[in-house]
């Protein structure tokens, strides 16, 4: 169709240049790829989710603990997104060796075009990983309603670290058990409140 119309304004060109033209302004303008939402890598579909910020340091959790770090992202099109996005993990992410469930979170509110909105992302830790130095790389990335990944990718780390609360809950209730003991069978303290 350009070709076409080169032609009748007049305008000569070298062979393949044209399409070489066409195809660096795709490029440069970031329609490289099918529209946004279909399927293609192109800067529109990247576009969809910005990361504005993000936790930077490595996070860190204990065995069975959830953690809810936040991030900012722009929709920087001037389209909403359909309903049924969600927060899910990069199709490229090995879960099997991950000490966090995997991550799935329903974007359950309206995301217009340019719009800038925050996410508490929720991270829970297995309960039978043990604590080690070890950081854990992984990348999140948002969805559409059948799957299809857009926006940039959100990549975070983490490591276990040991549990920081000494006592148990196991250990809290024979604490208690013995204060119950000491009062009511041995009358030591004035009231349970002065045992414990």
């Amino acid at each position: 169709m350009v070709k076409h119309f080169m032609e009748k304004i007049g305008v000569q060109m070298p062979e393949g240049k044209l399409e070489d033209m066409m195809h660096q302004a795709k490029q440069e303008w970031g329609f490289a790829g099918p529209r946004c939402g279909g399927g293609g890598h192109g800067g529109m579909k990247k576009q969809r989710a910005i990361i504005v910020s993000k936790p930077t340091q490595t996070l860190e959790a204990s065995p069975g603990q959830t953690i809810l770090p936040s991030i900012e992202v722009k929709n920087a099109t001037h389209w909403s997104w359909k309903k049924g996005c969600f927060l899910g993990m990069d199709e490229n992410v090995e879960i099997a060796g991950l000490p966090i469930e995997v991550v799935n979170i329903p974007i359950d509110f309206e995301v217009k075009g340019q719009e800038t909105f925050k996410i508490q992302v929720a991270i829970k830790i297995h309960d039978h990983v043990f604590a080690s130095d070890k950081e854990y790389e992984f990348v999140l990335c948002f969805k559409g309603p059948n799957g299809g990944q857009f926006g940039e990718p959100i990549p975070l780390k983490i490591k276990v670290v040991p549990n920081s609360d000494p006592v148990s809950e196991k250990d809290e209730i024979e604490f208690y058990r013995i204060a119950i003991k000491l009062h009511d069978l041995l009358k030591l303290g004035k009231n349970f409140e002065e045992v414990v």
